[in-house]
């Protein structure tokens, strides 16, 4: 395998929008991880009304014309061209209104240069992307510049710390551990965290712990050696869990133990 360099990520995501052009959930790696995603990045947009939004990283757009709703103003950017074409061509599918309020463009984040500041940004593991840490904490800062004030960044992404967790504990129930894409670089909370504590207050963390651990630990665990189905009903069961456990305790002890890392930070 070559090294994981942002040409041959570009190539991996021009290639993936030709065989998977309408996947709603790109290459997640299961609809119900989008799921719990989604229902945060929603929840974190209800707060405030947002006249301006850039979701970076869009892909085919859907997900990008979800969060629209939310926004007077919505851009769409990805540095992979085929990607922003299927994007453009499922826009003509909707609404004239929503067409009104939403443009894709082709573009790499690091390199986008507007004089415009949004009230929010998105990132659907974008972030994970970047092919090393300095140029992970290059883009937060990059991000922080392209916020207004009080402006908030919204982010769905894996943890390194995360998935060495999740790891753990399936070696104690007798299972392998999951193999990270090698088109990803989870984020080391250890290096990034201190570099943002400046530029930005938390407002909210959740990690999909439930959903992880019945998922990616319970689940398996009761097949081994089978392999684990994503449309499972069991996966299903591990969705409803996480949200019933986010939206009735504050404290969610299992949440530790989850792979995500979703965020909702506000520029200082």
């Amino acid at each position: 395998m070559g090294k994981f360099s942002s040409k041959r990520n570009k190539d991996f995501w021009n290639e993936f929008a030709l065989t998977s052009k309408d996947n709603k959930f790109g290459a997640s790696g299961g609809r119900h991880l989008v799921d719990i995603e989604n229902q945060f990045i929603f929840n974190s947009l209800k707060i405030k009304k947002s006249k301006s939004m850039i979701d970076i990283g869009c892909g085919n757009g859907q997900r990008t014309i979800l969060f629209s709703k939310y926004s007077k103003k919505t851009l769409g950017i990805d540095y992979s061209e085929k990607m922003v074409y299927e994007a453009k061509k499922y826009l003509k599918t909707q609404s004239t209104a929503i067409q009104k309020n939403i443009e894709f463009r082709e573009g790499n984040i690091n390199k986008f240069d507007s004089t415009q500041l949004f009230d929010t940004i998105i990132s659907c593991r974008c972030i994970i992307n970047q092919t090393s840490t300095l140029n992970q904490i290059k883009l937060f800062k990059k991000l922080h510049k392209m916020l207004k004030p009080n402006g908030s960044l919204i982010i769905a992404e894996i943890s390194k710390q995360g998935m060495e967790r999740v790891n753990m504990i399936r070696k104690k129930y007798g299972l392998l551990p999951l193999n990270k894409r090698w088109h990803n670089l989870h984020i080391d909370e250890e290096k990034i965290f201190p570099k943002l504590k400046n530029n930005f207050k938390i407002v909210d963390v959740k990690r999909g712990g439930m959903f992880y651990f019945l998922s990616r630990v319970f689940y398996p665990s009761t097949i081994f050696p089978k392999e684990p189905e994503p449309e499972s009903k069991i996966n299903e069961l591990a969705l409803k869990s996480e949200i019933l456990m986010n939206e009735s305790f504050s404290e969610n002890s299992f949440d530790y133990f989850g792979g995500h890392l979703l965020m909702h930070l506000v520029k200082k």
